[in-house]
């Protein structure tokens, strides 16, 4: 499990305000490198500011009530899985803006975004996209 917030707000900057993540990242190929290229899949939780849950809450105008299905093993103690998560799929546009696969859940109790991206653009490649 890896708690570098910023190698995530990098990569998802649209997430924003928050300093502390625990995440994981895992191949599609399990790592083998004789298959040639793969996916890669991350998957973790930052914890954010109470003005930026209020922010991204305001950023999609319909949330549903909806928890992740399932959390990596790290994480499972750490979160409540009924808790008061809700989730957006204007919301998950918002964030990736298409160019990538994402869901994203906000959980308005414990302040936190769950995320579970298939290929974030890496920081050099979000610079390019602004730029």
């Amino acid at each position: 499990m890896r708690t570098d917030p910023k190698a995530i707000s990098d990569r998802l900057p649209k997430l924003g305000g928050f300093d502390r993540a625990r995440w994981e990242v895992r191949s599609s190929n399990g790592g083998n490198r004789d298959i040639g290229p793969s996916d890669y899949n991350a998957r973790g939780v930052a914890w954010l500011t109470d003005d930026r849950v209020t922010q991204l809450l305001a950023a999609a105008g319909k949330w549903s009530p909806e928890a992740p299905a399932g959390f990596p093993a790290g994480l499972d103690p750490m979160l409540d899985n009924t808790g008061d998560w809700v989730h957006s799929e204007e919301f998950d546009r918002y964030v990736t803006s298409d160019r990538y696969h994402g869901e994203f859940f906000v959980n308005k109790k414990e302040h936190a975004v769950y995320f579970d991206v298939i290929n974030p653009p890496s920081p050099k490649s979000v610079v390019e996209s602004v730029g």
